[in-house]
C-alpha cells in the first residue's frame, strides 16, 4: 500500500482516527495540488519566477513534513507542527514581499531575518529526514566557514561574512536557496519524475528485466549480464544507485547466487550497474537537465556527450562479467526457462515507445517541458494497449503519489545545495580552493586531475545524483575549468567521480545495499564493485585529455 493509499485505514488494517484522516487528506490534497500546479505551469508558463519557486518549495517542504513525521510522541508532533507553521509563515511572507524582493538585498528588517532563518532551519531538518546527516553536515560546515573564515587556517582563511550578509545571499540572492538547483527542479525535473513514475506503473521495469533476460539469459554469465542491462535501463529514470539496487537487485542478485556467482561478486555487479544508471541518457537521474542549465547548452548536447562514455562503462562491466563466468565455468540458463525476444517485443514492445518519443522530440528541437508533458500523456495512452499494463485509477494515483514523494526529497536536497553554493559564493571560497589546488599541483595537470577526483569522491559520499552534481558545481568543476579543461569535460569528470563514490570504499552505500541482499561481506562487495566498475574511474580521465570522447571538437 502506498503512502497515500491508506487514506482511511490505519496501521494493521484498523480504521484511522479523525485526526489521522484529516492529516492524510491534507497530504493527498497537497500532493495533487503540487502536481497540477506544475502541469499548469508547464502548459501556460509561471506567473513570476519568485511566485513559482515559492509555491514549489513551500508546498514540497510541507508535504515532506506530512509524509516523514519525526515520530509518534507528543514532542515529535510538536516539532512537526512548528515546521508546518514555519513553512506557512515563510510562504505568506514570500507572497507579501514579491514586489519588493530585490530591495532586501540592500537592507533587511526583522521580519526578513526571521523568514530567512526559519527557511534555512526547515530546509536543514527536511534534508536530514530524507538524505540523512551527510548533506546537512556539509552545508553546516560551509555556513560556519562563511561566518568565521578568519579563524580557519591556510587556504580556508579569509574575510568572514556577517550573519545579515550571509542571509541576504542565501535567501534573496540568485546563488542561494532559490537559485539554479531549485529552479531546474521546479521547471524540468518534476515533470520528468512524473514521466518516470508513470512508465514504471505500466510495468516497464518488469518488461526491461524480462527483455534483458530474453536477450542475455542463455549466454555465459547470463543473469549478471541481464542485471547490467536492466539496471542501466531502470537507473536512468531513478537517479539513485541505492534505490536501483533495492529494485532490480532484489531479483537479479538471488538469481546470480543460485547459478554459482560468489556473493560479493553478485552484489558488486548489481551495485556497479545500478550506479551507472545515473550517467546513462536520456534522463541521467535528472542531472541532464541541471547540467544543461548550468552550462548554458541544450539538453540534446548533454545527451550526445554522455551517451558514448555511458555505453563504454556498461560494455566494460559486461566484459568483466563474461570473463568471470568463463573463469568459474558457470552454467547458463535453459532457454526454455526464458522468455523469447520476438514474442516479448510483440506483446510489450510498445512500452519502449515513450523512451523513443523522448529522443525523437528532443532531436526535433521541442522544449524540455513540452517533451516531458507529451511523453507523460503518451505513456498513459500507450498503457491502454493491453489490460495488464493499463494505468487504472489506483495505479495512476500511486504513480502520482510516488512522484510527489520523490519531488519532496529532491526539492529539499536542491534547496540545501543552494545553501552550500550561497555560502561558498559569499566568501569566495571556490576561488581560494581553486588557486590552492592549482598551486599544489604545480601546473601538473595529471596531479590536479587526481586531487580533483579525490575531492569529488569524498564530497559525493551518501548523496543522490542530483545532490552530487550540484556539490561538484560549487567545488570541483571550477578547479578543472581554471586549469583549462573544457566546460563539458569538467562537468562530466566531476559528476562521474561524485557518482562512483557509491561503490568506492569505505562508505559505498549502493554496495552496502547490494551486500545486504546478497548476504555478503560489505567490504568485499565494495572492492568487487570498484573492480567491476573500474571504467567509471578511468573513462573520466579521457574527458580531460581527449574531450572527443564527449563528441567535443571535430571528427
Amino acid at each position: 500500500m502506498s503512502t497515500f493509499a491508506g487514506l482511511y485505514v490505519g496501521t494493521g488494517g484498523t480504521r484511522a482516527s479523525g485526526g489521522a484522516i484529516v492529516g492524510r487528506a491534507a497530504t493527498l490534497l497537497l500532493a495533487a495540488f503540487l502536481l497540477l500546479f506544475h502541469l499548469y505551469v508547464g502548459a501556460f508558463g509561471p506567473p513570476t519566477n519568485l511566485v513559482f519557486l515559492s509555491v514549489h518549495l513551500c508546498i514540497a517542504l510541507a508535504l515532506l513534513v506530512l509524509l516523514r513525521r519525526l515520530g509518534p510522541g507528543a514532542a515529535c508532533r510538536l516539532v512537526d507542527a512548528a515546521m508546518l507553521a514555519g513553512i506557512v509563515f515563510v510562504f505568506a511572507y514570500l507572497l507579501a514581499v514579491r514586489d519588493t524582493w530585490q530591495t532586501r538585498l540592500v537592507e533587511m528588517d526583522t521580519l526578513d531575518h526571521a523568514a530567512a532563518v526559519v527557511l534555512v532551519a526547515v530546509v536543514a531538518e527536511a534534508v536530514r529526514r530524507t538524505v540523512g546527516w551527510a548533506l546537512v553536515i556539509v552545508a553546516a560546515l560551509f555556513v560556519v566557514h562563511a561566518l568565521f573564515a578568519d579563524r580557519f587556517p591556510g587556504v580556508l582563511y579569509g574575510a568572514p561574512v556577517s550573519p545579515t550578509s550571509l542571509l541576504q545571499t542565501l535567501f534573496f540572492g540568485d546563488a542561494g536557496i532559490f537559485g539554479i538547483p531549485v529552479l531546474v527542479m521546479a521547471q524540468y525535473v518534476v515533470l520528468f519524475l512524473l514521466f518516470g513514475r508513470l512508465l514504471q506503473a505500466t510495468g516497464a521495469g518488469d518488461f526491461f528485466n524480462r527483455l534483458a533476460f530474453a536477450i542475455f539469459g542463455h549466454r555465459v554469465g547470463g543473469p549478471a549480464k541481464a542485471a547490467v542491462v536492466s539496471s542501466g535501463l531502470f537507473g536512468t529514470l531513478s537517479g539513485s544507485g541505492v534505490s536501483n539496487v533495492l529494485t532490480t537487485g532484489a531479483f537479479t542478485i538471488p538469481m546470480m547466487r543460485r547459478l554459482g556467482y560468489r556473493a560479493s561478486f553478485a552484489g558488486g555487479v548489481e551495485s556497479a550497474a545500478a550506479v551507472g544508471g545515473a550517467i546513462m541518457p536520456p534522463v541521467m537521474g535528472a542531472v541532464a537537465f541541471m547540467m544543461a542549465e548550468f552550462m548554458g547548452v541544450s539538453y540534446a548536447a548533454i545527451v550526445a556527450a554522455a551517451i558514448l562514455p555511458a555505453l563504454l562503462y556498461y560494455f566494460a562491466i559486461y566484459c568483466t562479467v563474461h570473463l568471470e563466468a568463463r573463469r568459474l565455468g558457470l552454467a547458463t540458463l535453459d532457454r526454455r526457462m526464458l522468455p523469447r525476444v520476438a514474442p516479448l517485443l510483440r506483446s510489450h514492445g510498445y512500452l519502449l515507445a515513450p523512451l523513443v518519443l523522448i529522443v525523437v522530440l528532443l532531436v526535433a528541437g521541442y522544449s524540455i517541458v513540452l517533451v516531458a508533458m507529451i511523453t507523460s500523456l503518451a505513456t498513459i495512452l500507450v498503457s491502454f494497449t493491453r489490460p495488464a499494463t493499463r494505468l487504472s485509477p489506483s495505479r495512476l494515483v500511486d504513480a502520482l503519489a510516488d512522484t510527489a514523494q520523490a519531488t519532496t526529497s529532491l526539492s529539499a536536497t536542491c534547496a540545501c545545495a543552494g545553501i552550500i553554493i550561497g555560502a561558498i559564493f559569499a566568501t569566495g571560497l571556490s576561488f581560494q580552493v581553486t588557486q590552492a589546488v592549482m598551486g599544489l599541483a604545480a601546473n601538473q595537470l595529471w596531479l590536479l586531475v587526481v586531487l580533483s577526483a579525490l575531492i569529488a569522491l569524498v564530497l559525493g559520499t551518501g548523496l543522490t545524483a542530483s545532490a552530487v552534481y550540484i556539490t561538484m558545481v560549487a567545488t570541483v568543476i571550477p578547479i578543472l575549468k581554471a586549469a583549462g579543461v573544457s566546460d563539458m569535460g569538467a562537468h562530466m569528470f566531476a559528476f562521474y567521480y561524485g557518482v562512483v563514490s557509491d561503490i568506492t570504499p569505505p562508505t559505498a552505500l549502493a554496495a552496502v545495499a547490494a551486500a545486504g541482499i546478497a548476504r555478503a561481506n560489505p567490504m568485499a562487495t565494495m572492492l568487487a564493485a570498484s573492480r567491476i566498475g573500474i571504467a567509471a574511474f578511468l573513462v573520466p580521465i579521457t574527458f580531460v585529455y581527449s574531450p572527443a570522447l564527449l563528441l567535443q571538437g571535430d571528427w
